[in-house]
């Protein structure tokens, strides 16, 4: 009953403000949407990183403080919530370009199930504009939200348009980078592949995103995955430590 009621939900939700104005951008002309959507990362980072700076030192300090066995129960107690706070803000700032994709794609999905006709021109437009991205090596989100969620049919459609396979899957190389959280994972693969996962001061990769190469090796593609670090202090449990 609760699925169901909340597929209804689903069913029923409209278009928020700012994800009319993504889709608004991403309907202009392809230079220009891609220099708005460019616009779009840099603003939000600018936005988040004064907010997420403190968050992050904090969270880290009491990390520590709950990592020395002498402190009381008390004060264990009043860490442990301090720091439950601490990650609720985090999550809510966990915001960026790929959480309008992100809605993009599950809005896309509604459509489809709605109608058998053909989807919406916008749809369309918003595809050919993230193909034009990811066909450069340009970052996409694989794994999202909390509990981690799959990217759904909208990107597999993005991908297969820029010639990634979606059967044989055997001649791909898959490459990544593990470690523990803020060892520069993401800049390492930056360095090597130039895929362009974001990084700066105080952030950590949450999830999993990947970058896809059409020709690498011997003209084989590449897969360059790029996932939370190992203990991460972003996520619940222990997803990408096993």
């Amino acid at each position: 009953a609760k699925m169901k009621k909340l597929n209804e939900d689903f069913q029923e939700a409209s278009k928020s403000e700012a994800l009319e104005f993504f889709q608004s951008c991403l309907s202009s002309e392809n230079f220009q949407a891609l220099s708005a959507l460019s616009e779009i990362g840099h603003y939000l980072d600018a936005w988040k990183s004064p907010l997420s700076k403190p968050l992050l030192t904090r969270q880290r300090e009491l990390i520590d403080i709950l990592a020395v066995a002498s402190e009381t129960a008390q004060e264990e107690t009043k860490a442990q919530g301090e720091l439950n706070e601490v990650m609720n803000q985090l999550a809510e700032l966990d915001f960026s370009a790929d959480t309008f994709w992100t809605e993009l794609e599950l809005l896309a999905t509604r459509e489809s199930q709605k109608s058998k006709d053909a989807m919406d021109p916008k749809f369309g437009r918003a595809a050919a504009c993230w193909a034009s991205l990811l066909v450069s090596g340009h970052p996409f989100q694989v794994l999202h939200s909390r509990p981690l969620q799959m990217a759904g049919g909208f990107l597999r459609s993005v991908l297969a348009s820029i010639g990634a396979p979606s059967v044989n899957l055997s001649g791909i190389y898959v490459v990544s980078v593990i470690g523990a959280q803020s060892s520069a994972k993401s800049t390492l693969l930056n360095f090597l592949f130039g895929s362009g996962f974001a990084v700066s001061s105080g952030r950590c990769t949450r999830g999993l995103y990947a970058s896809y190469f059409s020709s690498g090796p011997k003209g084989r593609p590449v897969l360059v995955l790029d996932s939370e670090g190992l203990l991460s202090l972003g996520s619940e449990g222990s997803t990408f430590d096993g």
